[in-house]
């Protein structure tokens, strides 16, 4: 996964970045910016749409917002200042984790934090909210796998990675390539077996996905898998 800094597509302000695709410092700043230059008729037609859809409604939260930062002047600067340096303070630090990320020193530390969150009262909450999420989305999209499946999933695999194609040497994950929180189903022909890293690197992306943004860094045949 590409990852560093690099300058904004719009503002040209530097910025940590850790996606190929990320060429924008802010999604909902500089990005949208973009996008309406790009393509001013197109905007200019969606605010025509949305005006013309309901005006009297438009217009009735245009003049409602219009008196409340009226009336509240200074809470409405202060809260936008407050907005401003905290939305601030997330892109240093984005920039700090860019910067910092690859250091061992503050990998371990930073696993040292996630295992204390992790054993702590939140944290169990949290993971046995996500984990019954998780079995609940794999019951609706497929039937647990069985042993004959799992083998028939390591025979195709020859021992190697389904991205990388690096050998397995015994340790492998068994993915989905379409992720059952996208929508994927716990059936086979949405099944492969993958290094650990690459299934913790693929996260919540598709196969696609995945493979468009290490594009280059392994030799990858979707026609490996099983049909």
């Amino acid at each position: 996964m590409s990852s560093g800094i690099r300058n904004c597509a719009y503002c040209d302000e530097p910025f940590g970045y850790n996606r190929k695709d990320n060429i924008y410092c802010s999604r909902t700043r500089c990005k949208s910016a973009a996008w309406r230059e790009n393509n001013s008729a197109r905007d200019k037609e969606l605010r025509r749409r949305y005006f013309k859809r309901d005006p009297e409604s438009v217009r009735m939260r245009t003049e409602k917002s219009r008196e409340w930062r009226a009336k509240n002047h200074d809470k409405y600067v202060a809260g936008y200042k407050a907005y401003s340096r905290s939305a601030k303070r997330l892109e240093n630090a984005r920039k700090e984790y860019t910067a910092k990320k690859d250091d061992p020193e503050f990998r371990i530390m930073r696993r040292h934090h996630e295992n204390k969150y992790n054993v702590s009262e939140k944290g169990r909450v949290r993971g046995r909210r996500s984990q019954r999420l998780y079995r609940l989305r794999k019951k609706l999209n497929g039937a647990p796998l069985n042993q004959v499946d799992i083998q028939l999933l390591l025979t195709a695999a020859k021992g190697k990675c389904y991205y990388c194609r690096k050998p397995l040497n015994d340790q492998y994950h068994i993915e989905h390539r379409i992720p059952v929180s996208r929508g994927g189903a716990s059936k086979r022909e949405n099944l492969v077996i993958s290094c650990p890293p690459c299934n913790r690197s693929k996260g919540a992306r598709t196969d696609t996905e995945f493979v468009t943004l290490n594009e280059g860094g392994f030799n990858f045949n979707p026609s490996r898998g099983l049909s």
